[in-house]
């Protein structure tokens, strides 16, 4: 159920995005829709209190949203840089608080940037992963993210690549009480232009509810 809530507020800030952009006789429609979810998401989210309310005896779950930045950077030949972007998520932690998942990774986009083959852009998605362990306010999470690069170059074949992180708090920097925490993981590239390569992801933000 807090899947359902979080892929409904997802749709809920796609449509903010549209109706910001929209023409004047697409924007009725727009909000019909966003109404629409909002009664969505009080109803999934009164069904998830009422799931709650009727085990009381059992820690209840909860979902909380990251709300911070997440700086990437690609260290290769072909792509060198590093992005600093905002970032919005949610992390859905068990009652016991000995796990944790990364509901909704969002895709990420790269400002376009200059290679050997011309300008590029990369759109990162997670390819798997996302659930991780909780133990004294210490986080690991296996994460596979997939970088799709927007130059086609017909004569390589497949240039697109992944990078396997383990994303972890810091030794000795676990969740704050106020939920601040910094995750961070380094891997290689595997396959496409990029194989070979370092990658290197962090996440720091706060964690509202904090677990």
């Amino acid at each position: 159920m807090q899947s359902e809530i979080a892929a409904l507020e997802r749709d809920r800030r796609e449509l903010h995005v549209r109706l910001r952009n929209a023409p004047t006789n697409e924007k009725s429609g727009i909000v019909v829709e966003m109404r629409r979810l909002g009664e969505s998401i009080t109803d999934a989210q009164n069904r998830l209190a009422q799931c709650i309310a009727d085990s009381p005896q059992l820690p209840p779950p909860l979902l909380s949203t990251f709300t911070g930045s997440v700086a990437l950077t690609i260290g290769h030949s072909v792509i060198s840089r590093e992005n600093q972007m905002a970032i919005t998520l949610f992390a859905a932690f068990n009652g016991a608080r000995t796990s944790v998942a990364l509901v909704d990774f969002p895709v990420l986009t790269t400002p376009p940037c200059s290679t050997p083959f011309g300008e590029t852009t990369t759109t990162v998605r997670k390819k798997s992963g996302g659930a991780g362990v909780l133990r004294n306010g210490n986080i690991q999470i296996p994460l596979t993210l997939r970088f799709d690069h927007s130059l086609d170059l017909w004569w390589y074949g497949e240039e697109d690549s992944d990078l396997e992180l383990l994303l972890t708090t810091q030794p000795g920097c676990p969740v704050g009480p106020g939920g601040a925490v910094e995750l961070t993981g380094s891997g290689t590239f595997r396959g496409g232009v990029l194989a070979g390569g370092r990658g290197d992801l962090s996440l720091a933000g706060t964690l509202a509810p904090p677990p």
